[in-house]
């Protein structure tokens, strides 16, 4: 793990015959060597090995460093690849602490931040982010979280939403049909109008993902005290 992490940070290195020159399209990828080595490892990563520290950490740095600088990659993954990157990012998420799941988190917001840039409607990544949306929607408004990763976990929200934003209504209508008492109801529904206004920008940029951030911290505020918050 650790040597593909390496790899992917040394672009510089030409990974083609001797004889090529950087003009040439023979030259490959620190980033398909990457892939290759994955596809030869994932497939023996069981969630019993992510439960050693140091190997459950290097497995998901590698992740995150991947989707960081090349979130292309995961449009062109074998089936069975792409399952297996997915069901670990989604067991990170709430498996091996608060680390591991700031990484996820982030891997998260690079996929979904892809996604929209590339207009990617349609596709197995894009159908992807909308399953994460309703992990990350749950798993930050209806189970316990760390509210120390609270930044990072409103930017991959926030992007996730830009990404589907008709399933967040709809995750948003489940939950408000969810409230048995009609004041906590009206409440969360002003609480999720504020979350988003008309005047936040749906775009995935800074100054939204700021703005958003900020109308997220007094959502909590508001809602917290009959939602599983901690």
């Amino acid at each position: 793990m650790e040597l593909l992490t390496n790899l992917l940070s040394k672009d510089f290195i030409d990974f083609g015959p001797p004889e090529e020159t950087p003009h040439t399209n023979g030259q490959v990828e620190g980033a398909d060597v990457v892939m290759y080595g994955l596809n030869m490892l994932v497939p023996l990563m069981s969630a019993e090995l992510l439960k050693f520290p140091s190997l459950c950490s290097q497995y998901f740095k590698l992740l995150t460093f991947l989707t960081d600088i090349h979130p292309e990659k995961f449009t062109s993954l074998p089936e069975n690849l792409f399952k297996a990157l997915v069901t670990s990012v989604e067991h990170g998420l709430t498996a091996f602490g608060p680390d591991i799941t700031k990484m996820c988190l982030e891997i998260i917001t690079s996929l979904a931040t892809y996604v929209f840039e590339s207009n990617l409607t349609g596709s197995v990544l894009h159908t992807t982010m909308s399953h994460f949306l309703k992990l990350v929607f749950h798993m930050l408004l209806l189970e316990s979280f760390d509210m120390d990763l609270i930044e990072t976990a409103s930017t991959a929200l926030f992007c996730l939403i830009c990404c589907h934003q008709d399933h967040y209504r709809e995750l948003v209508n489940q939950l408000l049909q969810s409230q048995i008492e009609e004041q906590y109801k009206q409440r969360l529904l002003v609480a999720f109008n504020n979350l988003t206004p008309p005047t936040l920008t749906m775009t995935i940029n800074r100054q939204s993902k700021i703005a958003f951030m900020q109308n997220f911290d007094q959502f909590l505020v508001n809602v917290r005290g009959f939602l599983c918050i901690k």
